[in-house]
C-alpha cells in the first residue's frame, strides 16, 4: 500500500511539473519588411498564419514540451523559426512527449513569402498572402486563402484547399481531396486519394487522382485530366484536352481545340469547335458517345461501333435481348456500313467539306453526332 503511495504522488509531482509546461506560451517579436520570407521548420504541430497589415512578425508557439528546442533568428531579410525537440526514452521503451499537441500561431503582413513544413500537423494561412506560399505536412490537412505568388502545397496524409492563386501552382496530396478556386497560370494538381476541383485556369493544367471525380470550369490552356474512378467535367477548354477515366463519364464543353477522351465504362460527351490540324478522338468499352459539333472549319467524321457479338459474353447477350445500337448524325453520311448479323457499324462524314479528323469508337453503345449541344 505505502508503495502504492508513493507511486501515485510521484505521478501527481511529474503532472504538476508537466502541466504548466504544456499550458505555457512562448512568444518572440520581430520587426520586418516588404517581401521578406519566413521560414518554418517543426518536427510536429499544428502551423496558423494570419496574414494582415504592418510590419511586425509575431509568433506564438503553444503546449511546447521541448522549450529550449524552439530556435528563432533574423538574418538577411528572412525570419527562421525551428522546433526540433529532444527525445528522452523512458523506461517502457516509449519517446516520452509523444503525441503532439503542439501549435504555431504566427501573425505577419501579408506582404511576406512563406516556406513552412511540418512532419505532423495541419497547416492554415488565414487571410491573403501576396506573395509566393510554400506549404508541406507529412500528416495533416492544408488550408489556403488567396496567393499573389506561386503556390506549392502538398500533404501525405490530408485535403488540400486553396483560394484564388495569381501565378502558378502545384498541389500534390497522398490522401485526401484538392480544390483550389482559380489559378492565374500553369496548374498541377495530383492526389491519390480524393477528388480533384478546380475554378478557372489562365494556362495549361494537369489535373489526376486514383480515386475521385475531376472537375474543372474552365481551361485556358491544353488540359490533361485523368482519373482510374471516377467522372471527368470540363466547362470549357482552349487547346488540347485529354481525359481519360477507367470507371465513369467523361463531359467536356465548349472545348476549342482537339480533344482525346476515353473511357472503359461509361458515357463521353463532348462538345467541341475544332482548330488547329490535330486529330480529336472519343472511345468507350461501355456507353454511349453524344458529339456536339461546332465552327466552319473542315472535319471529317469517322464513327465506329464495334461487333456487338464479337467474343459472345454480355455484349451478345444485350444484343440478342433486342436493343441494335446505331449512328444518328445531323450530318449526311458520306459512306454507312451495318451488318445485320454482328451489329457492326461504320460511318463517315465530311463536314463543311471534311478536314481535320474526328474518329469516335464505341463496344457497346449508341453514337450521337449533333449541329451544337441540344
Amino acid at each position: 500500500m505505502k508503495r502504492n503511495a508513493a507511486i501515485v504522488s510521484a505521478l501527481m509531482v511529474a503532472l504538476a511539473l508537466v502541466v504548466p509546461a504544456l499550458a505555457q506560451v512562448e512568444s518572440r517579436d520581430f520587426q520586418v519588411s516588404s517581401q521578406d520570407t519566413l521560414r518554418l521548420e517543426v518536427e510536429r504541430g499544428d502551423v496558423i498564419i494570419n496574414a494582415g497589415a504592418g510590419s511586425r512578425l509575431a509568433v506564438r508557439a503553444h503546449g511546447l514540451r521541448d522549450v529550449e528546442a524552439l530556435q528563432t533568428s533574423q538574418r538577411g531579410g528572412e525570419v527562421m523559426i525551428e522546433y526540433r525537440p529532444s527525445k528522452l526514452r523512458s523506461r517502457g521503451g516509449r519517446w516520452w512527449g509523444d503525441g503532439g499537441g503542439e501549435r504555431f500561431e504566427i501573425d505577419l503582413p501579408d506582404t511576406m513569402n512563406i516556406d513552412l513544413s511540418t512532419a505532423g500537423g495541419d497547416v492554415t494561412i488565414n487571410g491573403n498572402i501576396m506573395g509566393r506560399v510554400t506549404g508541406r505536412t507529412a500528416g495533416g490537412d492544408i488550408d489556403v486563402g488567396d496567393i499573389g505568388g506561386v503556390a506549392e502545397l502538398k500533404t501525405a496524409g490530408g485535403d488540400i484547399k486553396a483560394g484564388n492563386v495569381q501565378s502558378e501552382a502545384e498541389l500534390k496530396t497522398s490522401g485526401g481531396d484538392i480544390e483550389v478556386r482559380n489559378v492565374g497560370g500553369r496548374l498541377v494538381a495530383k492526389t491519390s486519394g480524393g477528388s480533384v476541383e478546380v475554378g478557372n485556369v489562365g494556362g495549361d493544367a494537369e489535373l489526376s487522382t486514383a480515386g475521385g471525380d475531376v472537375r474543372a470550369e474552365v481551361v485556358s490552356g491544353s488540359v490533361e485530366m485523368k482519373t482510374a474512378g471516377g467522372d471527368v467535367e470540363l466547362g470549357a477548354g482552349y487547346g488540347h484536352v485529354v481525359a481519360k477515366t477507367a470507371g465513369g463519364d467523361v463531359d467536356l464543353r465548349q472545348v476549342t481545340g482537339s480533344v482525346e477522351a476515353k473511357t472503359a465504362g461509361g458515357t463521353v460527351r463532348v462538345e467541341l469547335t475544332p482548330e488547329g490540324t490535330q486529330r480529336s478522338q472519343l472511345s468507350t468499352a461501355g456507353g454511349d458517345i453524344e458529339l456536339y459539333l461546332s465552327g466552319g472549319n473542315g472535319v471529317t467524321i469517322e464513327a465506329e461501333i464495334k461487333d456487338a457479338n464479337e467474343g459472345g459474353g454480355w455484349f451478345s447477350r444485350n444484343r440478342r435481348g433486342g436493343q441494335r445500337y446505331d449512328i444518328q448524325s445531323d450530318f449526311e453520311a458520306a459512306s454507312y456500313e451495318y451488318d445485320e448479323d454482328s451489329g457492326y457499324v461504320h460511318a463517315v462524314y465530311h463536314v463543311n467539306g471534311g478536314g481535320t479528323l474526328v474518329r469516335l469508337d464505341t463496344a457497346a453503345g449508341n453514337i450521337l453526332i449533333r449541329r451544337g449541344r441540344q
